[in-house]
């Protein structure tokens, strides 16, 4: 799972520092054009910097947003795989139930204790 979270990470960081460099083209370009013509240059170029600035904070915090979404969904599907192997423990002990006390606290009976077969099923699939 860190894997993949790790992946998702350097996948979103070479997406920005693309865009960054489009945005870094595209001022350049405006740049350009600005010299030639007339009027404010200064006050143009400054407007352009703050766009430039302005999209590339906006599309990091949208990155990071997605980023904590994807997060979350791997960490849902590994409660569940969790969940799926405590029930089947629990069922070959013959117990009758096996309640999600918390999203990180599986209980069935205070008498008996599957964390580590839970576990070793986990890494067996």
């Amino acid at each position: 799972m860190q894997r993949q979270l790790n992946d998702a990470y350097n996948t979103l960081n070479i997406q920005l520092t693309d865009i960054g460099a489009t945005l870094e083209e595209s001022l350049k370009d405006r740049q350009a054009a600005l010299i030639g013509s007339a009027g404010d240059q200064k006050g143009d170029m400054d407007k352009l910097v703050l766009q430039a600035r302005l999209q590339l904070q906006q599309t990091r915090r949208l990155a990071e947003q997605k980023g904590a979404l994807y997060k979350a969904q791997l960490l849902d599907g590994f409660r569940q795989e969790v969940l799926d192997a405590a029930k089947q423990i629990a069922d070959s002990r013959g117990a009758v139930a096996v309640v999600a006390a918390s999203s990180d606290l599986l209980w069935y009976s205070s008498t008996i204790d599957i964390t580590d077969e839970t576990i070793d099923l986990l890494r067996v699939q």
